[in-house]
């Protein structure tokens, strides 16, 4: 997790694929527009993960398997939660493919 008053990141030291996209995940709430506040919503984390899985290709060339189908879970999840708590609708979301 990240803290926007005194600007720390609190992610795993990144060793290995699964650890970068942590770390990078968190750098990105710091890093992109917008993320600068405490209630970040499940829009605000799927922009990092997608940040953060753009940042490990640059850096590995590739994106594992694994990275993959954690976030594209991890994704499917926060959208659900989005739109059952009525931040989004499935129509927007439809206009967003």
């Amino acid at each position: 997790c990240c803290t926007f008053r005194t600007r720390t990141i609190y992610a795993p030291e990144p060793i290995d694929a699964k650890t970068f996209h942590i770390f990078a995940h968190e750098i990105a709430h710091f890093a992109l527009p917008n993320h600068n506040r405490i209630d970040l919503s499940n829009l605000s984390e799927i922009e990092a993960d997608v940040w953060a899985v753009a940042a490990l290709k640059r850096v590995r060339d590739y994106v594992p398997a694994t990275i993959t189908r954690l976030v594209a879970k991890r994704t499917a999840w926060l959208l659900s939660q989005a739109i059952r708590a009525g931040r989004i609708s499935p129509e927007r979301l439809l206009q967003l493919r």
